[in-house]
């Protein structure tokens, strides 16, 4: 199985960011969407007026900042590094094309506001000139490493290698990282060590022969840890060789591939104290090698490596075992009932609260039917509490109406049931009527696509009949209904957009601390910011009139039917916030603690367990 090359990028900061896919669905990686869309708004609201690329929209209105991580393979022509003074170049993928429009789930509870407030350390992608021998040459965007030196070999002194280490340091949030080095040429006595090293370690001696350092060595086969004398380990490896180096934080352990075959763990018990790099040493004259930090397929099937440590951890996680007391077994005893009358409860409000009332009362019912022998049951109450609530079936009609793009009923039914909610909440007026332009450009985009097929059909129908016999067709007429036609559509188009831009383009709405947190707000990019301002929302909607083929273009996402969900969740949040019910449903909330205490775990721990956990890749995105 390959392991393919992946990469967030912010193209407005010039930003890149490598990552391997075995890292795509970690919590790492989503730490990372969520800060380089973090990074990306709060540019553009410096700017506001300035021209940004179309393809990288970050739109809640219609695509929705879901970070289930299913990154997309857009390829832009941004070569530059993100967190590197070294210049390395890696292909650029859109952050916008990372997005996710087709999950809604739990979506309003992410990304959690704290994990925006700081951006994640960058994972390796190259090596760094800084600091090394004048007989290194870097090359290939500082990917390739070449020993020039004609000193070397058997009884030369340790002082005459040269070492060369990464750019950034490996993140210990990530949990896992591993890299391959191909060697080109072993040169002319195969003195290649492959490892890692701490950032004191001098650059004028092998990785593994001095303190705070690792090393497989290729002229032996054997590994060195902290010391000249090592031990044996594995083959010797020379040119042509692909030698893979892992590092494991959840085990403190380090592993070494060769051509895509594992070889075993090589150190154990490592102790990061200090920020380590992975690391190249030669000492051999015409040595030549070249790493691969995830720009293209590993040799080793990494991938899999990754799902089984994340396997391991999920076992060692349910076979934990609660150490108790009898007095704490008998608490929990009795209180097992109130705990699952909880659970009932926080899934029945979140789906009340998010206007699924067909579907809670069809759970509240099941939930009744099957604990009716059960004394003290809380499912009726439950049931009366759903029926009573007058307004849970009139957002559930407006829900209905939005998700089936029928923005003027639900615009209508909105005023009929909740007048004056337009009054003191003009952004969610603005961000409706900007869904209705989108269904507008969308059912243009249909039209022509549909003209276009009829008149190759009508063409085919031609040649069909000059080889007909001329019988009658018993009756049936061949006549097809007309569609709307797409100037129609366009002349449509045109005019709802210059009444928006007529009234809105210089208005602007703050965002409050539950829109940051939940990312629902009519703009992704707007809503990671303070302000939200409908010029950049707009031009990023119009952007779509640029196209011969809306449908058919790199911002047609935007006109995806998933984009519905988040104006009527963020619709539905706006009318239970204007009758002074809270936003967030308590299922969220709890869910957006369990994410952030993740995160601090995996921090904490120094990548241990928590590294592996992502709660919505995990549980949410089932």
């Amino acid at each position: 199985m390959e392991s393919t090359f992946k990469s967030l990028v912010s193209q407005q900061q010039d930003e890149d960011i490598v990552l391997p896919s075995y890292l795509a669905n970690t919590a790492y990686a989503e730490h990372l969407a969520n800060a380089a869309a973090n990074s990306a708004s709060q540019l553009q609201q410096q700017s506001p007026g300035s021209t940004t690329s179309s393809a990288n929209t970050i739109n809640s209105i219609t695509s929705h900042v879901d970070h289930d991580q299913k990154f997309s393979a857009n390829v832009y022509s941004n070569h530059s590094s993100f967190g590197s003074a070294s210049g390395c170049q890696t292909p650029a993928v859109s952050a916008a094309s990372s997005v996710d429009p087709s999950s809604t789930t739990a979506s309003s509870s992410y990304p959690p506001s704290s994990l925006l407030t700081h951006r994640p350390a960058p994972l390796p992608s190259c090596w760094s000139p800084v600091g090394i021998s004048q007989t290194l040459e870097l090359r290939s965007s500082n990917t390739e490493v070449r020993f020039t030196s004609s000193i070397g070999g058997p009884g030369t002194e340790q002082d005459t290698a040269a070492a060369v280490r990464t750019d950034n340091p490996i993140p210990l949030e990530c949990g896992l990282f591993y890299f391959e080095i191909e060697i080109i040429s072993s040169g002319r006595n195969g003195f290649i060590s492959i490892g890692f090293s701490g950032p004191k370690v001098a650059l004028n001696k092998l990785p593994g022969y001095v303190p705070d350092s690792w090393g497989y060595h290729g002229d032996d086969g054997n590994s060195y840890t902290s010391q000249s004398s090592g031990r044996p380990y594995g083959p010797q490896f020379t040119t042509l060789d692909i030698i893979g180096c892992g590092i494991d934080f959840h085990t403190n352990s380090a592993f070494y591939t060769k051509n895509g075959l594992p070889l075993g763990v090589a150190f154990r018990n490592i102790s990061f104290t200090s920020p380590i790099r992975p690391s190249v040493g030669l000492r051999s004259h015409d040595a030549h090698v070249r790493a691969n930090f995830g720009q293209k397929p590993f040799a080793f099937d990494v991938d899999a490596y990754m799902r089984d440590q994340k396997a391991a951890v999920y076992n060692q996680i349910n076979s934990y075992t609660i150490p108790m007391s009898v007095e704490l077994f008998r608490s929990l005893s009795v209180n097992e009932a109130a705990l699952g009358r909880t659970i009932h409860q926080l899934i029945t409000s979140y789906l009340n609260h998010n206007g699924y009332i067909s579907t809670a009362l069809a759970y509240t019912e099941d939930v009744q039917r099957e604990s009716a022998p059960l004394a003290n049951s809380s499912a009726a109450v439950d049931i009366e509490l759903i029926k009573q609530d007058p307004d849970a079936g009139k957002r559930q009609k407006i829900r209905a109406a939005v998700l089936d793009g029928n923005i003027d009923h639900a615009l209508k039914l909105t005023d009929l049931y909740f007048p004056g909610l337009f009054k003191t909440n003009e952004r969610i007026l603005f961000e409706l009527e900007c869904r209705k332009f989108l269904e507008l450009m969308r059912s243009y985009a249909l039209a022509l696509s549909h003209e276009a097929s009829a008149d190759e059909e009508d063409s085919h129908m031609e040649d069909a009949d000059d080889a007909d016999d001329g019988d009658d067709n018993d009756g049936e007429s061949l006549e097809r209904p007309i569609p709307v036609s797409s100037g129609d559509l366009l002349v449509e188009l045109l005019s709802y957009g210059q009444y928006l831009r007529e009234r809105y383009y210089s208005q602007s709405w703050p965002c409050d601390d539950t829109m940051l947190s939940s990312a629902s707000s009519p703009s992704a990019s707007s809503a990671l910011s303070s302000t939200i301002h409908a010029e950049s929302v707009l031009r990023d909607i119009f952007a779509l009139m640029a196209y011969s083929d809306p449908l058919n273009s790199s911002i047609a996402h935007l006109l995806s039917e998933s984009g519905r969900s988040i104006v009527a969740e963020d619709l539905n949040s706006s009318i239970l916030v204007s009758q002074g019910k809270s936003r967030v449903a308590p299922l969220e909330y709890l869910t957006r603690h369990l994410t952030v205490l993740v995160h601090e775990l995996a921090q904490q721990q120094d990548g241990g367990m928590a590294a592996f956990i992502n709660v919505r890749n995990d549980f949410l995105s089932q």
